[in-house]
C-alpha cells in the first residue's frame, strides 16, 4: 500500500479528470470530480487522489489499473451538461459508474503534465490534526482536492475555479501543512 508521500518527486505522464456522473446536479462546482494520475516510474497504475465518502470527509488516494475505458477531454463538458440534465432510475445507472476523461494534452493542464510532484500539503482547519482536503504542488500550478456535499471536487490555476476552500473558510481558519509520510491520518487503498 502506497501513501500520499509516495506522490512526491514523481513525474506525471497522464492526466485524467475522473468524473462521477452528475445526473440532476444544478452547478458545476457540485460535480463529482477528482483528479487520476499516470506516473513515469508506473505506467500501468492510476493514483486517484480524491475525498473519501465516509461521514467524515478525508483525503484518499486510490490506486487502479489504468482504465480500461478512456473518454477524450472534448466529451467532458458536453457529457457533464448532459448528466446534470438527467435524472434516471436507479436501476439505468449503477451509483459506482465513473467516467476516465484524459486531459494529458489539454492547454489547461500542460502546467502539471510532464511535471514533477514537488510537494503536497493536507489542509485542514487551523489547530486541527484531521486533514479535510490536499493540495498538490507543481513547479507553476496546483492541484487542490476538496470534499463536496456529495464527493470531491477538485481545481487548478486554470480548471474549475470554484474556490471550494471559501465554504471552510466560513467555518473557521483553515491552515496548510506539508505532509511527513507515516503521520497522518489519510485513505489509502489499493483497488485492482
Amino acid at each position: 500500500m502506497k501513501g500520499f508521500e509516495q506522490l512526491l518527486r514523481q513525474n506525471v505522464e497522464n492526466l485524467f479528470l475522473v468524473l462521477r456522473p452528475p445526473m440532476g446536479k444544478r452547478n458545476l462546482e457540485d460535480i463529482d470530480v477528482s483528479f487520476g494520475f499516470i506516473f513515469s516510474a508506473e505506467p500501468e497504475h492510476l493514483y486517484i487522489v480524491s475525498s473519501s465518502r465516509g461521514e467524515i470527509k478525508t483525503p484518499s488516494l486510490a490506486i487502479e489499473k489504468t482504465p480500461a475505458e478512456i473518454l477524450p477531454w472534448s466529451d467532458f463538458y458536453k457529457n457533464v451538461f448532459r448528466w446534470m440534465n438527467t435524472e434516471p432510475a436507479p436501476e439505468e445507472m449503477p451509483l459506482s459508474k465513473v467516467e476516465y476523461y484524459d486531459v494529458s494534452s489539454c492547454s489547461e493542464f500542460k502546467n502539471i503534465v510532464g511535471s514533477e510532484v514537488l510537494s503536497i500539503e493536507g489542509i485542514s482547519f487551523h489547530n486541527s490534526s484531521l486533514y479535510f482536503g490536499t493540495k498538490i504542488n507543481f513547479d507553476t500550478d496546483h492541484i487542490i482536492s476538496t470534499p463536496i456535499e456529495e464527493g470531491n471536487t477538485t481545481e487548478t490555476l486554470k480548471f474549475h475555479n470554484y474556490n471550494n476552500l471559501r465554504k471552510f473558510e466560513q467555518i473557521g481558519k483553515i491552515a496548510f501543512q506539508e505532509l511527513v509520510p507515516s503521520s497522518q491520518d489519510l485513505d489509502i487503498h489499493l483497488t485492482e
